[in-house]
């Protein structure tokens, strides 16, 4: 297997189960707005369609911010992902074909895999079920209701602010979608990279190859790189660049993991010096990052 086929593999092994992810989020959010819509279709309004302060309208916005959770929980929200999360025992497939195809001496490290496995697993539960799901979606959800009820809005503009939000619109991906989906995309692109990165060094490999599929909104950062050949020391020296997109994460030694930033679905393949071309090996020398 070559780094190219590994790349192309993983990339679209992620981005399929992305899609079909996206498809159940859309069901949740559509469940979620449809919910919310009951509760509120009794809020008292004046002759003009604009919210009473009253203390009936007070109880309906409490009852439309514990709708939340009720919603969530009765979804397909948590099956979706965990389907979606078992792809993971694929990309070790993956990678430890390419690993064993360029190195005799590599053996899959089977307790290194699982606490990879645990550690990604926990990071996706902190972020897409619990607190990052409050804080990104159910807070801003219930700080528009709030404002909206308790200072007399429109009743139509409120609902459309709420569906927008929701389900998003001709422009923009319903909040849920957006924030979910990439967070667990990013999650298996850096497991993947995790598990590569921590080859490397029980391998003695050096060299990697930045490949990924460019796409209309990949960065600059990651198409000047994408194709190429690049010692150990000059990625590193890359975390002391900025960029659009760039996680303020990145240090020397995550950005072997958080690559490109956000979003980002290169990957830097670990590859044998034997294959890299004579002017990349070169230009490593005048860079000083080889005696």
């Amino acid at each position: 297997m070559t780094a190219q086929s590994l790349s192309d593999q993983i990339d679209g092994l992620i981005i399929d189960a992305s899609g079909k992810y996206a498809t159940q989020l859309i069901i949740v959010q559509t469940k979620l707005y449809n919910d919310l819509s009951t509760i509120l279709r009794f809020v008292d309004l004046d002759d003009n369609g604009y919210i009473k302060q009253n203390a009936g309208n007070r109880a309906i916005l409490k009852e439309a911010q514990n709708q939340f959770d009720k919603s969530i929980q009765s979804s397909i929200y948590q099956s979706a992902l965990e389907q979606h999360l078992q792809i993971i025992p694929a990309i070790d497939d993956l990678n430890n074909s390419y690993f064993e195809s360029i190195s005799s001496a590599f053996k899959p490290n089977r307790v290194f895999i699982k606490q990879l496995q645990t550690s990604a697993l926990e990071t996706v539960n902190s972020l897409v079920l619990q607190d990052g799901l409050a804080a990104q979606v159910k807070i801003p959800l219930s700080n528009i209701l709030n404002q909206n009820i308790n200072t007399g809005g429109s009743f139509s503009g409120m609902l459309e602010q709420v569906k927008t939000f929701i389900k998003g619109n001709e422009e923009v991906q319903g909040k849920l979608l957006s924030y979910s989906r990439n967070i667990v995309s990013d999650t298996l692109f850096q497991y993947a990279r995790a598990y590569q990165n921590s080859v490397t060094n029980d391998l003695g490999l050096v060299w990697f190859r930045y490949i990924g599929g460019i796409i209309d909104k990949s960065r600059d950062f990651c198409r000047d790189r994408n194709g190429g050949y690049f010692i150990q020391g000059e990625i590193e020296s890359w975390a002391d660049l900025d960029w659009v997109g760039k996680n303020n994460l990145t240090t020397k030694s995550s950005i072997f993991i958080l690559l490109g930033g956000y979003s980002c679905r290169h990957q830097l393949i670990p590859v044998s010096e034997v294959i890299v071309p004579k002017e990349d090996i070169n230009r490593a020398k005048e860079l000083g990052f080889i005696n």
